[in-house]
C-alpha cells in the first residue's frame, strides 16, 4: 500500500482512528457509576 497525505489526516476515513472514529474522544459507559448493587430500588433513589 503506498502512502498518500489522507492517511494523515483525522478528517479523512483513511486517516482517522478506528476506535474513536477521528474524533479524539471514546465514549463509553462506567456501569459502577451507574448500578450500585449494594443498594436497594428504594434505596438507591
Amino acid at each position: 500500500m503506498e502512502l498518500e497525505p489522507r492517511m494523515f489526516s483525522f478528517n479523512s476515513p483513511q486517516g482517522a482512528c478506528p476506535e474513536c472514529n477521528g474524533l479524539g474522544t471514546i465514549l463509553k459507559i462506567n456501569e459502577g457509576k451507574i448500578i450500585a448493587p449494594a443498594l436497594t430500588l428504594s434505596e438507591g433513589l
